[in-house]
């Protein structure tokens, strides 16, 4: 997709079918994922949760978090793929990709931001596109939107979008803040340029940027590195919901959101990968990192030249990457607040950070819902399957490799 227009250039769903025989086609060929499936983004989701954090003000870069430890909601548990038992700062999070992280960050902003967020984002209502089927994404009920949902929504679990939704939310997190509607229709370079809307600040999409080709460089999404290129991304990993409600076991979706060339992104591409087999090739794992981000390598090395986009090489390569990045660990600039273990809560966070520290915030108060938000609503495509397997957001948390159920045996650690 053109990140200036939403021009969507290629589109692929696969199985697809030979339009000269359509009558033939089986209904699962017929269907466009990229539109008509809705699937929980897994861990891209916190694009959004880090650019709603840096825009809102109360959070910056330099901020570090505790990620020394999972987090308890209840009976659950939620955990990172690889604990690292440190406080994080913002770049780091994204970069590992800490459930953690994300989580403390989202419920210092609280429900409210949260949902306004991604409002404006386009999450809560169906894309206008010139195709059949675009759905209603589904989530909680707002009214219901809870310490947990709060924390799940923030790594992209309890939600359920489709990647058309996902690419056309990340435009204005590379492009400088503008969204635009996705759309089939070329526009007229000579004409008047597509009508958008400013949905943040530039600063924000300018350090999302560089935390995104960090992410590339020297994160989880090392593998969509491609030779000549400065580009961005962020790795995907969720669980799927089976038809009980209940995450399944050991089976999951990969995916991988890019952008480039990140000096100046023109095009964002998003690969999803549903319910892929480990193998050698991927030492057994499923990840986004391992399997999807591979395939945005090799896109972006075939049409990279076409679209015009020539390979930088030596000096200029080295002095744009350095220009893109930001150090893993920054030092807090003079004169700046910071959160740290020090100060893990800046003025008017929201009660749900407390709540998760078994705290009582300063004024006592009951956590933010906004009530004016679009209803939830059952979309037309809501049934439809992939591999026998309803897509959908279960209703409440349940237990998976993101959130365990903690059992009598760990109830000390």
């Amino acid at each position: 997709m053109n990140d200036h227009t939403g021009e969507i250039l290629a589109m692929v769903s696969l199985p697809d079918y030979n339009v000269a025989g359509i009558g033939a086609a089986s209904h699962d060929s017929q269907f466009n994922r990229c539109v008509q499936g809705e699937y929980e983004p897994g861990s891209v989701f916190k694009l959004q949760t880090i650019a709603m954090a840096l825009d809102s003000g109360m959070i910056h870069y330099w901020d570090y978090f505790d990620t020394t430890h999972p987090l308890q909601v209840g009976r659950f548990q939620i955990t990172d793929f690889e604990p690292a038992h440190v406080w994080m700062a913002v770049p780091q999070i994204l970069n590992v990709s800490s459930n953690i992280g994300a989580s403390r960050i989202a419920t210092i902003l609280g429900p409210k931001i949260e949902q306004t967020w991604l409002a404006k984002q386009g999450f809560f209502k169906p894309l206008d596109i010139q195709l059949p089927g675009p759905p209603m994404p589904q989530y909680h009920p707002l009214k219901n939107w809870g310490l947990a949902t709060t924390m799940t929504i923030s790594f992209g679990a309890g939600i359920a979008v489709s990647p058309l939704h996902l690419v056309t939310g990340v435009l204005p997190i590379v492009n400088g803040g503008i969204r635009y509607n996705p759309t089939l229709l070329a526009v007229n370079p000579n004409g008047p340029a597509p009508a958008g809307v400013r949905v943040m600040q530039q600063s924000t999409s300018d350090m999302m940027r560089k935390l995104m080709t960090n992410v590339v460089l020297s994160g989880t999404g090392k593998l969509a590195a491609v030779p000549g290129y400065v580009v961005g991304g962020k790795t995907g990993t969720a669980q799927v919901v089976g038809p009980n409600g209940a995450y399944l076991k050991h089976t999951n979706n990969a995916s991988f959101m890019a952008a480039f060339p990140m000096e100046n992104p023109q095009y964002v591409i998003y690969v999803l990968v549903l319910q892929p087999k480990p193998d050698a090739t991927t030492h057994g794992f499923t990840t986004g990192g391992l399997i999807a981000a591979p395939t945005v390598a090799r896109i972006i090395a075939r049409i990279g030249p076409m679209l015009g986009i020539m390979p930088a090489t030596g000096d200029r390569l080295a002095a744009l990457e350095a220009a893109l990045t930001v150090p893993l660990q920054p030092t807090t600039p003079p004169g700046e607040p910071a959160l740290g273990p020090g100060r893990p809560l800046p003025p008017g966070a929201n009660a749900f950070a407390y709540q998760l520290m078994g705290e009582k915030p300063p004024a006592a108060r009951a956590p933010e819902v906004n009530s004016g938000a679009p209803k939830p609503q059952l979309s037309a495509s809501h049934g439809a399957r992939h591999g026998g397997n309803k897509i959908m957001a279960p209703v409440y948390p349940a237990p998976g490799n993101h959130m365990t159920e903690r059992s009598t045996e760990n109830a000390q650690a």
